[in-house]
């Protein structure tokens, strides 16, 4: 077989089989260059048969290599760096936004026509979500800063993946929805680092909350052929002309 090693800027490759050698360049892990000879040109191109993790560290989660998707296909290089952005974007959906490839290595089993794919991931440290700042308008803080702060005191202090992430914004959006601001939109500004312990990075996340406009109804208006059930639906919703819409 064949190794080929990706651990630095550049590195050589060499084929004691076949004697030839090339120089691989690497862009932010990723292969970015190939310059084989001619002989050696199809030696990125073989059927991938296998792809193989070796991690920095333990990870509390488990990865699924997307080799189903990938298997049998020629290992070239788009391909290695579609197969890394989606093991990447697991590890940063779980907390891991850190992770980057360090180093990676194609095997081709020349007597098997088949590639085995080596990746080397530095996976860095958990993202903890320790303190959330926000952003208010000041008209609206003094009454709804302190229902966002209820809410946040059940997302702290736990890992902050894309799922949790998600039901924090849910929640905090849900606040102002059924207080009349069915267009409240939540952008982040950035973190920081709060505190890093063993495998835990603790971070201050900056949020701002734009609520947008606060809506009141004006009417009910219904389709032509059901006009004659607005009056019972205004009973049954308990509608009045000008007060706050409800998300509920």
């Amino acid at each position: 077989s064949t190794s080929f090693f990706l651990t630095g800027d550049k590195v050589r490759v060499k084929n004691k089989f076949y004697q030839l050698s090339a120089m691989i360049f690497l862009t932010s892990g990723i292969l970015s260059r190939l310059l084989f000879s001619q002989e050696n040109s199809a030696a990125l191109v073989l059927p991938l048969e296998d792809i193989k993790l070796h991690l920095s560290r333990p990870v509390s989660i488990q990865v699924k290599v997307p080799l189903q998707k990938y298997r049998q296909r020629k290992l070239d290089e788009t391909s290695i760096k579609n197969i890394y952005s989606e093991i990447a974007e697991q590890f940063k959906s779980a907390g891991y936004y850190l992770v980057k490839n360090d180093s990676t290595r194609v095997e081709n089993l020349f007597k098997d026509q088949k590639a085995v794919l080596h990746l080397y991931l530095s996976t860095g440290p958990q993202f903890i979500l320790s303190e959330v700042e926000m952003d208010l308008p000041d008209l609206l803080a003094t009454v709804y800063e302190p229902m966002v702060k209820a809410v946040l005191s059940d997302f702290l202090n736990k890992t902050y993946t894309s799922e949790l992430q998600e039901q924090l914004f849910r929640s905090i959006v849900q606040i102002f929805e059924i207080n009349g601001f069915p267009l409240c939109r939540i952008d982040t500004r950035g973190f920081e680092i709060d505190s890093l312990e063993r495998d835990k990075m603790g971070f201050k996340l900056n949020m701002i909350i734009n609520p947008g406009n606060k809506v009141h109804l004006a009417g009910l208006k219904l389709p032509a052929k059901a006009v004659d059930d607005l009056g019972y639906l205004e009973r049954v919703l308990h509608f009045k002309a000008g007060e706050t819409y409800n998300e509920k």
